[in-house]
């Protein structure tokens, strides 16, 4: 048994990327969604965006 991460920055092709790794023969995938601490540290200093604070 293998694992494999791969870290997707832009979510467009996760269903195409999936369903490519399953007629590859991928039995099973979970998808975990995250924030990278630069994309919230950038975040937190943008004007507006207090909610993310």
């Amino acid at each position: 048994m293998y694992m494999v991460m791969f870290v997707l920055d832009n979510p467009n092709p996760l269903d195409t990327m999936l369903d490519a790794w399953h007629a590859a023969g991928v039995s099973g995938t979970m998808i975990i969604e995250s924030t990278g601490i630069n994309r919230r540290r950038s975040a937190r200093q943008r004007p507006g965006l207090s909610a993310l604070r």
